[in-house]
């Protein structure tokens, strides 16, 4: 997310991706051989190589999902939780990865949350989503900050990135 907590524009992310691989290797490696849940519109836009990887379960309101087999889909936080842990039942922690409504209902039963804040606020649009809470919430919430790294812009990042692990107190 930037220095404004958004974290997507138009179903998707307000920078290139490919323009903070530092982050998305960060990603590939808090995730492995565990399940991501994500809403639908976070899933319709995820990449094939990703799907291919780990177990994807979709919470979604909308029955309308296309069932191609690369994801699962729930109704229910209930329902993805359940699904998740029989998809990767030796996983130590599911993952939610997005979007805004997602993190919203997941929040409340999180004891760990990982956070890139990357070091830029990108002009504010229309269909900016935005995390639901700030930093300052959270740990007023009873959240620490366990770990901290910062990772400088270089060749490849575009971007200064501060890779954020908190807790639950």
């Amino acid at each position: 997310m930037d220095s404004k907590y958004t974290i997507g524009r138009g179903n998707r992310f307000p920078w290139n991706p490919t323009s903070v691989p530092a982050d998305m290797k960060r990603f590939v490696e808090l995730t492995e051989k565990k399940a991501l849940i994500v809403g639908r519109k976070t899933g319709m836009h995820l990449p094939e190589s990703m799907l291919e990887r780990i177990p994807v379960i979709i919470l979604t309101r909308t029955p309308t999902v296309p069932d191609d087999g690369k994801y699962q889909t729930a109704g229910t936080v209930r329902e993805a939780t359940t699904i998740a842990e029989e998809a990767a039942p030796d996983a130590d922690e599911i993952m939610i990865g997005g979007g805004a409504e997602i993190y919203d209902l997941f929040l409340p039963f999180a004891d760990k949350i990982y956070l890139t804040l990357i070091d830029k606020q990108f002009q504010s649009k229309a269909d900016d989503v935005y995390f639901p809470v700030s930093m300052s919430e959270l740990k007023q919430g009873g959240w620490d900050n366990t770990e901290q790294f910062f990772y400088p812009k270089n060749e490849e990042n575009k971007w200064n990135l501060s890779f954020i692990t908190m807790e639950r107190g």
